[in-house]
């Protein structure tokens, strides 16, 4: 089990969810800071490790509030849509909409990224292709078109971006 403390309570993160959040902390904060706030993985008190999680997560979020880049922007739109099946996606003061298509019922979004319109759409795990069956093994995949045409996806939060 796995926790985080939101107003002095502890909830119950998914294995997703936590995944994500600490591939964040070790990417953004590095390994030997994230030692240094004292997160440990023995399954000592929530609220030690919750508070310095939280800690190290404040200390990512104060040093990357810029801009987004794409990647991250694109794995954003993915984690709500498909980890926390969000029915809005908030991208910095934007919030969009999460619609079902008609035929299969996936999920997908339209949003903005750098003055381009972008639309996230989660695999059809009934076609034939790589994605489908990542999809169908049990991954979480969105795929994501601009202007018509697939320019990356989302892969259990690894971007790929499409070659012109």
């Amino acid at each position: 089990m796995f926790f985080q403390l939101v107003n002095s309570e502890c909830t119950q993160l998914s294995f997703e969810q936590l995944a994500w959040t600490c591939r964040k902390l070790v990417a953004s904060v590095g390994a030997n800071s994230a030692a240094a706030t004292g997160i440990d993985r023995s399954p000592m008190s929530c609220k030690k490790n919750s508070v310095a999680l939280a800690g190290a997560v404040g200390a990512y979020n104060s040093r990357n509030a810029m801009k987004s880049s794409l990647e991250e922007t694109l794995i954003e739109v993915w984690r709500q849509v498909l980890v926390e099946n969000a029915a809005v996606v908030q991208l910095g003061a934007n919030r969009y909409p999460v619609k079902r298509t008609s035929k299969r019922g996936l999920r997908q979004v339209e949003f903005t990224y750098d003055g381009n319109e972008l639309r996230g759409l989660e695999q059809n795990p009934e076609t034939k292709s790589r994605w489908a069956q990542l999809a169908r093994s049990g991954k979480k995949v969105m795929q994501f078109l601009g202007e018509g045409h697939y320019v990356a996806n989302v892969v259990d939060g690894e971007v790929t971006i499409y070659g012109s």
